[in-house]
């Protein structure tokens, strides 16, 4: 279920947030300069109040222990019975669902230490009923917030292209779990390469009027719209849409008639477009730093495809990358510490971890696959991987410190997905 319709039927997020640096003998964040975190003892215990079924009440706390569990904030998430007792160092979630006013759910959270009752945090949330799996998510992700400073990112979703019947792509939205995706466009023709703005702007690569042209909101919620009557030369195409953080540009690739590629930037209010690179490379991937004022993106000017960084305001280009393995895909992270890079070498894909410098290079994994893209979550703390598996893309969630999963809320003919906050997904 995306926000704007969970808005429309009355949710609100939150309704009580009792101030952290309010209350005495809150935990220390968990993070350290890197996102690394601690993991810390957490209880978990939902008790259903008046007028809510059980059901109700088990779908929470399964969400909310699941969700828990996944973060690696904690290093340990249990159930927990209503007379537990912790002689020191835990923590106790209780979470727990009644009935609210005109048939709507009320779910309040309370986050103590159980040797002293000791109150840390306490949210309130309500909406519709149908909205329980998304209120556990937030109980959640507020949760590792309090431990760790930055608030988890169970409570997003993917957008991404999908394949339809008679060669149709449109983009759809579907929540991190996999429930509720809908469509973003209707335009029966090929739509690819979604980007979103923070206000949740969408923008698309379209062929609906012919040749592909970038199509955009210049407000939320507004329509659709071509942004350029600009019309490439046949074979020329537009592709890997970036939205700046800040809201005010649109990097993509350019195609050229010599076959090569440019990066280039496109104002949404005024449709003024800017070539960041001549175009005179094999120039891919942009991604945006958070401040907005640098572009990382893969070239081959240094003859094996490499990381690049281009300042928004001129200048050369920045080769951070150089060794001889071609790199494939970057990804900035929201945090602005970390670039994720896909490195293909000796038959295999390596997922390398490096410093904006170009520093400090680590492997997270590899694959014998090849790599097509990757996103980083809204927390910072996870990557989306897109691998081509044989003649259809595969998805994982890979963490910093080695671990990965299928990253299952994916449906099957899904294409380059964005990681963002379900806010932001319309």
């Amino acid at each position: 279920m995306m926000l704007r319709s969970l808005a429309n039927r009355g949710l609100r997020l939150p309704l009580m947030a009792l101030a952290l640096a309010a209350l005495p003998g809150a935990p220390a964040q968990a993070a350290d300069g890197r996102g690394t975190l601690r993991r810390l003892a957490v209880l978990l215990q939902a008790a259903p109040g008046a007028g809510v079924g059980r059901e109700i009440a088990a779908e929470i706390h399964a969400t909310a222990l699941a969700d828990l569990q996944a973060s690696g904030a904690f290093r340990q998430v249990e159930a927990a019975g209503a007379d537990h007792r912790e002689p020191g160092g835990g923590l106790l979630l209780k979470v727990a669902p009644r009935a609210g006013a005109a048939g709507t759910l009320l779910l309040e959270a309370l986050c103590l230490e159980p040797a002293t009752h000791r109150i840390l945090w306490k949210r309130a949330f309500q909406g519709p009923v149908g909205a329980a799996r998304r209120m556990a998510h937030r109980v959640a992700d507020d949760l590792v917030g309090l431990v760790t400073g930055v608030p988890g990112a169970a409570d997003s979703a993917f957008v991404f292209a999908k394949d339809l019947p008679r060669g149709i792509r449109e983009i759809h939205a579907v929540a991190r779990d996999g429930s509720g995706e809908r469509p973003l466009t209707a335009f029966q023709s090929l739509t690819d390469y979604p980007a979103l703005s923070a206000d949740g702007r969408l923008a698309v690569v379209s062929y609906k009027a012919g040749p592909p042209q970038i199509w955009a909101q210049r407000t939320p919620q507004a329509p659709l719209v071509p942004l350029s009557s600009h019309t490439p030369t046949r074979g020329m195409g537009i592709r890997d849409l970036a939205w700046s953080p800040d809201g005010r540009l649109i990097a993509f690739v350019q195609d050229t008639p010599r076959g090569l590629s440019g990066i280039q930037t496109l104002d949404p209010a005024t449709t003024a477009r800017t070539a960041l690179t001549p175009g005179d490379h094999l120039d891919t991937c942009p991604t945006w730093s958070p401040d907005s004022q640098r572009l990382a993106f893969v070239s081959d000017r240094a003859g094996v495809a490499q990381v690049f960084v281009q300042d928004l305001h001129g200048g050369q280009p920045r080769q951070l990358t150089r060794d001889g393995a071609p790199k494939v895909a970057a990804a900035w992270s929201p945090l602005g510490d970390r670039i994720a890079v896909a490195a293909r070498q000796d038959g295999a894909t390596r997922l390398l971890l490096l410093a904006p410098d170009g520093t400090g290079v680590t492997e997270v994994a590899r694959w014998s696959q090849t790599v097509r893209g990757l996103r980083w979550s809204p927390d910072g703390r996870s990557l989306l991987v897109e691998i081509q598996d044989g003649g259809r893309s595969r998805f994982l969630i890979a963490e910093p410190g080695g671990k990965v999963q299928p990253a299952d809320g994916l449906p099957t003919g899904a294409r380059g997905p964005l990681w963002v906050k379900l806010a932001t997904a319309g």
